[in-house]
């Protein structure tokens, strides 16, 4: 089984293969808001973190989500991009520097 991992507030989470479930949801949520939407790109991000955590993380509900300290806008860009990549629905970004969360070569 594929899996990746995810740092969160210090804390590593482990994102298993998705369910098809899961990967409905995620696959619904892309284009679920428009540019200038602010809550809606919140909803999304939020919704995506919690769609591939809550599985084997029952606590990572969206309000759980929404309390944690992820440091920046950015950081949290790069864990739903990863998340997103994972699925496969949305290409993977490819940069030579480790991702926040992923090992170190």
């Amino acid at each position: 089984m594929k899996t990746i991992e995810l740092e969160i507030e210090g804390k590593k989470y482990t994102v298993d293969e998705f369910t098809v479930g899961q990967l409905e949801i995620l696959h619904t949520l892309l284009g679920s808001f428009e540019d200038g939407d602010v809550k809606g790109y919140w909803n999304y991000q939020v919704s995506v973190v919690s769609t591939a955590l809550l599985p084997t993380y029952p606590e990572m509900k969206p309000e759980k989500i929404r309390t944690m300290r992820i440091g920046d806008i950015q950081s949290m860009k790069i864990i739903v991009q990863r998340i997103m990549g994972f699925s496969g629905l949305v290409m993977q970004i490819n940069s030579g520097d480790p991702q926040p969360g992923e090992a170190q070569p």
